[in-house]
């Protein structure tokens, strides 16, 4: 399942019925707190994710989401974008970020890298939560949301 977290009905309504006619379910929401009240209660698959949601915003979504152990995929949709906003919402755990205004295409193909890339066990979850790196691929290894399911301690 997907949950699309995003207040925008301009943006919200369109999107779910696009991934709706992709064969994706869709559960859409408009505000933090519901976002993580549905990935603690259901099984989601993805995530996407508004930066800017009423109550909590995404970041914190996305950082509690991670605190609480969820394997979930996550992906971070935004009008902020600046180099450094785009580095804030993958050090908070996300697993990719795609900027306002988007092209439908192109979000639509890193959704489908998203979900594949959970469904062939790529990221695998550390003892603080977070999402590590590619077990294949060690040498990518950095800080404790980046070490592999062999590491010893997440280092938090």
């Amino acid at each position: 399942m997907v949950l699309l977290a995003e207040d925008d009905p301009a943006i919200a309504q369109p999107l779910s019925r696009a991934l709706e006619r992709e064969g994706y379910e869709v559960v859409a929401v408009t505000d933090g707190p519901s976002a993580l009240e549905v990935t603690a209660n259901q099984r989601v698959d993805l995530l996407v994710l508004d930066l800017g949601l009423p109550e909590m915003d995404g970041l914190e979504v996305c950082r509690r989401l991670r605190a609480s152990g969820a394997q979930t995929s996550v992906l971070m949709l935004t009008a902020r974008t600046d180099e450094v906003d785009f580095v804030v919402g993958l050090d908070a755990g996300a697993d990719d970020y795609v900027a306002k205004p988007f092209r439908l295409a192109e979000l639509l193909a890193r959704i489908r890298a998203c979900c594949a890339g959970r469904a062939r066990g790529r990221w695998t979850p550390v003892a603080c939560g977070w999402t590590s790196a590619p077990a294949s691929s060690p040498s990518t290894a950095r800080r404790c949301s980046w070490r592999t399911r062999s590491s010893s301690s997440c280092g938090c």
